[in-house]
């Protein structure tokens, strides 16, 4: 999860701009019948999850870019939701980042669909006084699947997953 702050600043309403477009690959068989944000953990879809916790947080301007089984995700997000098609998810996270790229003019937080974290954690990146700022863990265990944030001297240098 990220957030950005526009130069606008504070005064601006904050918005969600939610990744859901992709298939969830390494999720096969599951994901077969449905996209890997529909899962259930806990009894609850991870995607209704973030909704419930983004409502709750007073986030009321949702947008999911979505492609894969893109029907689910507009059934289970009804009209709290704004959508932006990417019939090319295929090609990776980054082409539904530029699907939304008008939207990251304003204060946002982007956000992986199927990415849980404590509602108290989504609060600490919409209250930084910091123009931009990543949510992460420095005592994760790598095993390979984990996305990797690089950083020197507070500048980020790198994200990859290996």
């Amino acid at each position: 999860m990220r957030w950005r702050r526009s130069a606008a600043g504070k005064g601006s309403s904050v918005k969600a701009i939610i990744l859901a477009a992709g298939i969830g690959e390494r999720l096969r068989p599951i994901t077969d019948e449905r996209p890997k944000c529909l899962v259930e953990v806990g009894g609850m879809p991870v995607f209704e999850r973030m909704l419930a916790t983004l409502k709750d947080l007073g986030v009321r301007d949702i947008i999911a870019v979505v492609g894969y089984k893109d029907e689910m995700i507009r059934k289970v997000g009804g009209k709290r939701v704004r959508y932006i098609q990417n019939d090319e998810y295929r090609l990776g996270n980054i082409v539904s980042v530029h699907r939304a790229a008008a939207e990251l003019a304003s204060d946002c937080l982007l956000m992986d669909a199927d990415v849980i974290a404590h509602p108290a954690l989504y609060a600490k990146l919409i209250g930084s006084a910091h123009a931009s700022a990543f949510l992460m863990d420095r005592g994760f265990k790598d095993t390979g699947e984990e996305m990797k944030l690089g950083a020197r001297h507070g500048r980020v240098l790198t994200i990859a997953r290996r």
